[in-house]
């Protein structure tokens, strides 16, 4: 552990030593405890030569030897270069030794990170555990020969990278026992090999399945019929009635399955939602994929999954069923390798379909009543199990082992009516919840204490945990019934009070009802939020509508979340604001909820609650476009009913009519319907200017700007958004006026006025400052670049391109980063850096596969065809074109003109310089191949 040098006099060794940022070589010689077993008279001249060679190049590129184990030396160098000098001196050297009687091949693995040194009682050593724990396992993934990099070493040698060097970018790996994925690179140089087996990596996990912080009991029978028949089925369908544990057995099982699914398993929670045409975009969500415009969702969906290796798990489809089974063979009869576990209580009914009925906890045996025999039982390890979490002083012993009995027997070994009935040990004994029970069960039975039907089994407990509660209790209990996908203290306080309940008595009643199991408390977040099993949900809302008060508290959820929206929009100017957008998806399902009865009960807050920026813009940020469209049609039509029907609120109605049609017009535009987009525009400059409405006014022309712009009308778009800033200008209307100078902005930049784009993207700017909002660096990331690229500075154009790419990274949105990537990739190749605009194609060609956008990929083939064509590649070029041709006729794309005239351009060139039969040959090999032979094709070229 001490560090210690053989290579340097003493007195200048500490003072030398790189601290702070360090860069460190790890090696070991791969196989060396066999070769000392195969050759032990041997294996002694073999290490001193090996030492002698690592020894000399270490100390020949200023290294520290800090530590040797074994054969394994730990080296500090002060930089990177000579870390990566000293570790390819080294190769070259092992390589060219005349190794007898066996050869010595050594792994190494190179990464940069904070480390200090510290002296301690054992001598002087490196601390950052992090640090040396990750350059530890970079070696252990390679072989013998192999050196391995990571990602930050990768950086750092982006900008000063020897010419001799290439790297072999071996994509994002797990390695063990480091949490997030590193990104590994391979070291090659022309004189040593670059062949080696694949990397000694942990599979990657890719999966959103949820921590599940109570322990899993039993099962053990389950887990393993479930798994067996899912190997052979597609889609496996696990029934039962409510509270039978089928949703935490599929977690269980998806948890232990994840290392046979590559592509992972992913978990899509459909209890919130309550609309069948939803559950393509809950899916895509959850794949984290976003609208393409015109194309259906659905296709989207199962462009992603056609090739992959993964299992998508559909909790809560009884309510859906019909809708599930729809998706469920759509999906399988397209996606070969995809697997479906769905958890219902009734089988979806389709001919692929195995099913499994997932069966109640074990029972105790009649007769056995001492603790040992009794807890051999799975219902009874999971009551206990429970009830000492509730009440830490619960015993399990003989003398209450009966009634721990008559309990399971009694509850039939529900897992959810066991552990509700566990809840009552905080107050209540095990002979007073077993008495409780059989009172009420023999009075719902008509006097049958045995065979309980589980659904009834069920009730009966949900029906005396409700019955158990204070009348204040159960009215909070009903009215908690109007929240879907959770909700905050505040929330229930100000939807829930009122008729018998004061707001400061919502938080003792909330606690009480948590304590007995009945809501669940969520701590991941910032903010707490409560919820509850939806078959508890189910029974609250049944409860309430069978209630006067209905209506009422329905009402007012709807006004809190107008209210809730209403409030944040006075701090939403720009659309990429993340902190609000992350406030609004957490409320998605209560948002979407109250809209809902907003449209059939008051129209008019509809309209409101769509219209605010702070509903739309999340929406449309969140992937959900197709979505607020078709609100918004739901809303016109009742707005033009509405306005036929009350001449005296015309005005008003005029207002709101003009503020949703902006929204559609910005929907429609985000998906791609220009033409569509102009018209709703300017039907709502029309009715602002009629309605006096300004601020909407401004808004609208910016909205004409945009859509007139790219549907090929510059100076009508020019025109709309000068106008609009004029009058936002004039009015202070800041939020409204920054969606017309965005507007300018995308004129200018295609117009390619710098000085005009300058000018509007400052004034933005300024807006955003002054309401203290920072520039989006996704937003801002284009113009800074292209900025830079037109002053001919590629370093700090891709510095910024790096900056804004962080932030999008976080965020965990490919879609983003792809466009970006994109755009960038287009700005070099336009510059002439065609290896640049390669490395940033090959990136994002790979996430565009992966989203399963059709368009996008064909038009990085083009991209990568007029590469081709430029670096005199004729074929590949007439290959890549075709292919992308094809892949638009079947993914129904079309170009932008400008993409068009290049595309053009490009081919004609290619027909004039080859012979004619030599193209069409070479082009109908290009169109015979699959979108994933075409990426494959693009990318093997200077691997």
């Amino acid at each position: 552990g001490k560090i210690t040098s053989t290579l340097w006099p003493a007195e200048n060794f500490m003072s030398t030593l790189p601290t702070g940022t360090v860069t460190f070589l790890f090696t070991d010689i791969e196989g060396s405890t066999k070769l000392a077993q195969q050759h032990p008279d041997h294996i002694s001249a073999l290490l001193a030569r090996h030492n002698q060679i690592l020894d000399q190049c270490i100390q020949a590129h200023d290294g520290f030897v800090f530590r040797t184990v074994g054969d394994s030396y730990c080296v500090a160098f002060h930089n990177v270069k000579d870390a990566l000098q000293a570790a390819l001196e080294a190769q070259r050297g092992l390589y060219a030794e005349a190794w007898s009687p066996a050869p010595i091949k050594v792994r190494m693995g190179i990464h940069t990170g904070a480390a200090k040194l510290e002296t301690g009682p054992e001598g002087t050593d490196y601390s950052g555990y992090a640090t040396l724990a990750l350059v530890q396992r970079v070696m252990s993934a390679g072989h013998g020969g192999q050196v391995l990099l990571s990602q930050a070493v990768s950086n750092l040698l982006r900008n000063d990278f020897p010419l001799e060097v290439q790297l072999i970018d071996m994509g994002e790996r797990f390695l063990k026992d480091i949490v997030q994925p590193e990104h590994l690179y391979q070291l090659t140089v022309s004189d040593l090999p670059s062949e080696f087996p694949p990397l000694n990596t942990l599979k990657r996990i890719n999966h959103n399945l949820p921590i599940n912080l109570s322990s899993f009991i039993g099962r053990e029978r389950e887990l393993r019929g479930i798994k067996e028949r899912l190997e052979s089925a597609h889609l496996l369908s696990l029934i039962g009635p409510g509270g039978t544990g089928k949703t935490r057995l599929s977690l269980q099982v998806g948890g232990e399955a994840l290392s046979d699914f590559k592509d992972g398993v992913w978990l899509v929670e459909l209890a919130p939602v309550s609309d069948p045409n939803l559950i393509p975009q809950t899916v895509a969500a959850v794949l984290g994929l976003r609208e393409s415009p015109g194309r259906p969702l659905i296709d989207l969906v199962i462009d992603y999954l056609r090739a992959k290796q993964l299992l998508l798990i559909l909790d809560n489809c009884e309510h859906l069923i019909d809708a599930c089974a729809r998706l469920a063979d759509q999906l399988l009869r397209s996606c070969p390798s995809l697997k479906i576990m769905a958890s219902s209580r009734e089988a979806l009914g389709i001919n692929v379909e195995a099913v499994y009925r997932v069966p109640s906890l074990s029972l105790p045996e009649r007769g056995l009543v001492t603790r040992e025999a009794v807890m051999r039982c799975e219902s009874a390890q999971l009551f206990m199990d429970r009830a000492s979490a509730a009440n830490p002083n619960f015993q399990f012993t003989d003398e209450n082992a009966s009634s721990v009995a008559q309990i399971c027997l009694r509850l039939d070994g529900i897992p959810l009516a066991l552990e509700l009935a566990a809840a009552r040990a905080r107050v209540l004994s095990a002979k007073q919840i077993a008495e409780r029970l059989d009172d009420r069960f023999r009075l719902l039975t008509g006097g049958s204490r045995t065979a309980l039907p589980r659904q009834q089994t069920l009730q009966a407990l949900i029906d005396w945990s409700y019955d158990l509660l204070t009348d204040s209790e159960k009215a909070l209990f009903r009215r908690l019934a109007v929240f879907i996908g959770g909700w905050t203290l505040e929330a229930a306080e100000a939807v829930c009070a009122g008729d018998g309940i004061e707001a400061y008595e919502v938080l003792d009643l909330l606690t009480e009802i948590v304590g007995k199991s009945l809501v669940q408390v969520d701590e991941s977040g910032e903010i707490i939020r409560y919820q509850r099993l939806e078959t508890i949900s189910q029974y609250a809302r049944e409860k309430l509508l069978a209630t006067d008060e209905a209506i009422h508290v329905r009402n007012r959820h709807l006004d809190y979340y107008l209210d809730f929206a209403s409030l944040l929009e006075k701090d939403y100017i720009n659309p990429y604001q993340y902190d609000i957008i992350d406030k609004m998806r957490l409320e998605n399902d209560n948002i979407r909820s109250a809209l809902s009865w907003a449209v059939e009960n008051r129209v008019e807050k509809a309209a409101r609650l769509l219209s605010l920026s702070s509903t739309f813009w999340p929406w449309v940020m969140m992937g959900n476009t197709s979505e607020v469209r078709e609100r918004c049609s739901t809303v016109l039509a009742r707005l033009d009913f509405m306005l036929g029907e009350t001449p005296g609120q015309t005005n008003d109605l005029l207002k709101l009519k003009a503020r949703i049609l902006n929204r559609s017009s910005q929907a429609l535009m985000n998906m791609g319907n220009h033409q569509a987009s102009r018209a709703a525009a300017e039907e709502s400059i029309q009715l602002a200017r009629e309605s006096n409405d300004t601020l909407t006014l401004v808004e609208a022309l910016g909205s004409l700007g945009h859509c007139a712009l790219y549907a090929g009308d510059p100076q009508g778009a020019l025109d709309a958004a000068s106008e609009g800033i004029e009058i936002g200008e004039r009015l202070g209307a800041e939020r409204e006026l920054i969606w017309a100078l965005d507007a300018m902005t995308h004129i200018y930049n295609l117009q390619g006025d710098d000085e005009e784009l300058k000018k509007y993207f400052t004034r933005i700017s300024e807006i955003l400052k002054k309401a203290g909002i920072p520039m989006d660096p996704a937003y801002m990331g284009g113009y800074l670049i292209d900025k830079a690229v037109k002053h001919g500075d590629m370093d700090e154009a891709e510095r910024y391109m790096e900056s804004a790419m962080e932030t999008i990274v976080a965020r965990r949105d490919n879609y983003l980063l792809a466009t970006l990537q994109s755009m960038f990739a287009h700005t070099l190749r336009g510059n002439g850096d065609l290896d640049k605009a390669t490395f940033y194609y090959r990136r994002t060609i790979r996430l565009w596969q992966d989203r399963g956008h059709r368009a996008a990929v064909a038009h990085q083939l083009e991209c990568f065809g007029l590469i081709a064509l430029a670096r005199e590649q004729p074929a590949r070029a007439v290959k890549l074109f075709s292919a992308a041709e094809a892949l638009r006729e079947v993914s129904n794309s079309i170009r932008t003109p400008d993409e068009q005239k290049e595309f053009e351009d490009a081919k004609s060139k290619l027909q004039s310089g080859m012979d004619e039969d030599e193209f069409n040959k070479v082009w109908e090999e290009g169109r015979s191949m699959t979108m994933e032979q075409a990426i494959e094709f693009a990318l093997e070229e200077n691997r």
